[in-house]
């Protein structure tokens, strides 16, 4: 059997399946801020009423948020606990994946975007691709942090933003708690928003698990390994962040230290350096290259570092990443030409490891094309391993 639950959002979502993902039970109730007390009163109610016991639990799957930290680990820690007792495999899925799943159970195909309320005027938004073909529900960005007036602006308005080729924007369709709470943008943009969908349902979670199953094997399934998904910081964390950025730009603007070649120094990208930062990315990757708006959204969100090296007053290189659980995302990493061969690209890249450390990161990914033979040697000499 197959148990499901998700307690980071409002709602309590709980489902039990049978092995091959026929749904045996749901609930969805509210529960905010008392998941605690709700879940395993439920969860044993539910098994009973099917008749079975815990002990034929096969395989858990707990929603990792993003959403309410504290209800996120209160799932985390009851699978984990489950998983300990039972001897079962435990997986986590993201809350934004059931919509997705949801929409795909529903029929719908194409572009879809998922957005859910993140308080502090932020909303957390996740891009799909559903389609007939497996993996039938594709991620096309990463889930993370937007500011509603952006979101508006940039998912809404501006349809030639996106540099994904694979997105059909003329077909396009919104999902999540959103529309609910920001209605009158939504219908000021004209958003093809799908209000009848608004709640994440863990059921999805068993399609997640079903039609990915050599997928999920392939995955790590020890409970040491189930970590909540934030998308932001903590407010602790955020303010440990300024205090940590703030002094190391200032300790890097007053002087040249041993990390410095030459006159060349590293401090944080600011708004300021935008402009540059997008000149320099058009000069040297081309069509790769980020807009403006696309890189200021980056370095915006808190969860992302972006570092930039200077000579004199010059930037001659940038990069940066998010810090996506326990590991840092490189999204971009871009040096001018007459600086390469000069370790400049290792040292910027050694200065956004150290400062994702900070965060409790111990891993650093990122995807390279095959054909792009020079990056894959950079990376390699770096300490990196191909994945395939």
């Amino acid at each position: 059997m197959i148990c499901a639950f998700d307690t980071s959002c409002d709602t309590l979502s709980i489902a039990l399946a049978s092995d091959d993902g026929k749904i045996l039970a749901t609930k969805e109730s509210c529960a905010k801020q008392i998941s605690n007390q709700q879940l395993a009163p439920s969860l044993k109610e539910m098994i009973a009423q099917c008749g079975t016991n815990v002990k034929e639990i096969s395989a858990i799957l707990c929603g990792t948020g993003p959403g309410s930290y504290t209800g996120a680990r209160i799932g985390i820690a009851t699978a984990k606990g489950l998983s300990f007792a039972l001897g079962c495999k435990v997986f986590g899925f993201q809350t934004i994946d059931s919509y997705a799943w949801g929409m795909f159970a529903c029929g719908y195909r194409g572009s879809l975007l998922v957005a859910n309320d993140a308080l502090r005027k932020q909303l957390y938004v996740g891009e799909f691709l559903l389609s007939n073909e497996a993996p039938f529900v594709k991620r096309i960005l990463p889930t993370k942090i937007v500011d509603t007036s952006d979101f508006f602006e940039q998912f809404a308005c501006d349809v030639k933003s996106t540099a994904n080729d694979e997105i059909n924007l003329d077909g396009r369709i919104f999902c999540g708690n959103a529309c609910i709470k920001y209605s009158e943008f939504v219908d000021d943009a004209g958003m093809n928003f799908c209000k009848d969908f608004v709640n994440p349902s863990s059921q999805y979670f068993v399609d997640a698990y079903v039609n990915n199953f050599e997928n999920c094997k392939k995955r790590v399934a020890s409970s040491k390994s189930l970590l909540p998904f934030y998308a932001r910081l903590s407010d602790a964390q955020e303010d440990e962040s300024a205090r940590a950025i703030d002094d190391a730009a200032k300790a890097q603007r007053s002087k040249i230290d041993q990390r410095h070649i030459q006159d060349l120094y590293f401090h944080p990208v600011s708004l300021d350096d935008i402009d540059e930062c997008v000149e320099l990315m058009r000069a040297e990757m081309g069509c790769d290259a980020w807009d403006a708006f696309l890189l200021k959204s980056h370095v915006k969100d808190k969860n992302n570092i972006w570092f930039c090296a200077r000579i004199d007053s010059k930037i001659v290189a940038c990069g940066g990443g998010a810090v996506l659980g326990d590991a840092f995302e490189l999204y971009k990493i871009c040096v001018n030409g007459a600086y390469r061969g000069k370790k400049v690209a290792t040292k910027l890249l050694s200065r956004l490891c150290q400062d994702a450390r900070v965060f409790g990161v111990d891993k650093l990914c990122l995807e390279v094309r095959k054909s792009n033979e020079g990056a894959r040697a950079f990376y390699e000499n770096f300490g990196m391993q191909d994945c395939g």
